[in-house]
């Protein structure tokens, strides 16, 4: 319900083992290029197959860059093997040497570059064996030229590593940059670092991660992104209550199978609905799985890994899910990640007693209100 792209191949861990990375431990399982193949051509009756068949974009990648030289060979293949058979593919970077390559054989698609700095010492400290600033930017503008759409990923961000934001801004709206996605730096519980990682990242900057943010931190980077958009970018972040065509290079150049996400939902919201106006389950799903089949399919991982507390405390864990198996359960429970009620525009609807209005099928019935104030 984040990225309109249903389907992603990670290859081998990344090389550039930058310090904040969540798989730079190496735990992160490679890709295997044999099965991939297997789904985009039938034989396997995967949910990724289903998708692979509505000729939907391969995201490369989300947890491995597809540029590092572990993997800059299985890109060059994979990509001509998805303009063949006419899926596309999407990126995710910081560069690296076949990068151009790459472009050249995909055609136009939508790139998202990471570029976290605007001074290249820092990010020399934090992403020692990555590419550096300068080339990032100068990538930009080589895969703007040659008619992608360039997102730039401030990813994490961290303010004591930007450095002149305002400068960063600039060098991004300069190369042509779409739009930039942003998220605080954060850890989770089996985060692991080195005392060399703390020390070279911030002390105060690690204890930060390892915490939910703050009013400040949420301010900041709220900040951040309001200079974005005054420069004329586009901006996501995970939570955003508001209208965005962010997304919509996707559906524009994959023409089939990018999925219907929240952020969708939530323009349709604004487009449609008048403030205080009640928002039913069926017309979610309706939204977000229009032409999706309504068979099980084994899709209840992305759901259950991460939101395990459901399936300990709340819920069986099902073999096989329904689309509107998956949906129904971020609807009920606000906790689960993907959840509406995680956006300060939609709130859950209460009767005189205060306790949840429920449609007919039992679903919570919710309120949509623009700015986020139920209180008035």
């Amino acid at each position: 319900m984040l990225h309109p792209v249903p389907l992603e191949f990670s290859g081998a861990p990344c090389g550039y083992r930058c310090r904040y990375c969540f798989t730079k431990d190496g735990t992160q399982s490679s890709g295997k290029l044999s099965s991939f193949k297997s789904c985009l051509t039938g034989e396997s009756r995967s949910a990724a197959s289903y998708f692979a068949a509505l000729g939907s974009p391969v995201l490369l990648s989300n947890r491995s860059d597809p540029f590092c030289k572990q993997n800059e060979l299985n890109t060059i293949e994979i990509t001509k093997l998805l303009a063949g058979v006419g899926n596309g593919a999407a990126f995710q970077t910081k560069g690296g040497g076949k990068v151009l390559e790459a472009a050249r054989i995909a055609g136009r698609s939508c790139w998202y570059v990471t570029v976290s700095y605007f001074d290249d010492s820092t990010r020399a400290k934090i992403e020692p064996h990555s590419p550096s600033v300068k080339y990032r930017l100068s990538l930009i503008s080589d895969l703007v030229k040659m008619g992608n759409v360039v997102y730039a990923g401030v990813n994490p961000y961290v303010p004591e590593w930007i450095g002149d934001e305002d400068a960063l801004i600039r060098a991004l709206t300069d190369c042509g940059v779409y739009g930039v996605w942003s998220e605080l730096l954060h850890f989770g519980r089996k985060t692991t670092l080195s005392d060399d990682d703390t020390a070279v990242m911030g002390e105060d900057v690690v204890r930060r991660a390892h915490k939910p943010a703050d009013d400040f931190e949420l301010g900041r980077i709220g900040a951040f992104m309001d200079k974005c958009r005054a420069a004329g970018l586009r901006t996501f972040i995970f939570g955003q209550a508001q209208p965005s065509d962010f997304w919509q290079p996707y559906y524009d150049i994959y023409k089939k199978g990018c999925l219907q996400n929240n952020q969708g939902f939530i323009n349709h919201c604004f487009a449609t609905l008048e403030d205080y106006k009640r928002v039913y389950f069926q017309d979610y799903f309706a939204f977000v799985t229009a032409g999706l089949t309504d068979k099980r399919l084994q899709i209840e991982n992305y759901i259950r890994v991460h939101n395990r507390f459901l399936f300990f405390r709340k819920e069986k864990s099902p073999g096989k899910m329904t689309f509107k198996d998956v949906l129904r359960l971020s609807w009920k429970y606000p906790n689960v990640a993907f959840s509406l009620l995680r956006f300060s525009c939609f709130a859950q609807c209460v009767d005189d007693d205060s306790k949840p209005v429920l449609d007919d099928d039992g679903n919570p019935v919710l309120a949509f209100k623009r700015d986020g104030n139920f209180e008035e």
